[in-house]
């Protein structure tokens, strides 16, 4: 399958390294593979980056943003994790916020993205802690209507950000 879309995949998987080629012939635009990760980590980040696309790291709540740093040059973008990967509707671990602000300061260049506990009231926390993206499923999906869902969240960033 070849999507004509940009697109990006996290990939919560053992040996990442092993599954980029399949998401790079799929037309992925930017593949995250988590730090934690079983495998080599960065020969997935080395393959992706050969294959011309955009790579990124996640990590999970424990995990240091000191623990990923060699490999924060060679990565456009850092998924945050603000819940421990499993069940989707886990509320938001507040220690992501200070990783944020810490990967802001140290690499100010580097896309910033959180996933896991995305709400109404944390992204207005997330945009001023200085994240660019956010992921919401539970927040969207669950919601009785996912349109005015996304509508309150974008409001949620505007309104308590200017």
């Amino acid at each position: 399958m070849r999507l004509d879309v940009p697109f990006e995949v996290h990939l919560m998987i053992e040996n990442p390294e092993e599954a980029v080629g399949a998401w790079v012939a799929a037309g992925a635009g930017r593949i995250i593979v988590h730090a934690e990760a079983i495998g080599n980590v960065g020969l997935a980040v080395e393959r992706i980056r050969a294959a011309e696309r955009e790579a990124g790291v996640a990590i999970n709540p424990p995990t240091t943003v000191e623990a990923i740093a060699d490999l924060l040059p060679l990565v456009t973008t850092v998924l945050v994790m603000g819940v421990t990967p499993g069940a989707s509707g886990q509320a938001f671990q507040e220690v992501a916020l200070s990783k944020i602000r810490e990967l802001r300061r140290g690499w100010p260049d580097i896309r910033i993205e959180v996933d896991g506990g995305v709400k109404l009231g944390i992204v207005r926390k997330l945009a001023a802690a200085g994240a660019d993206g956010i992921v919401a499923a539970s927040a969207i999906f669950d919601a009785p209507d996912p349109i005015q869902a996304i509508e309150d969240l974008k409001n949620d960033i505007i309104i308590n950000t200017s």
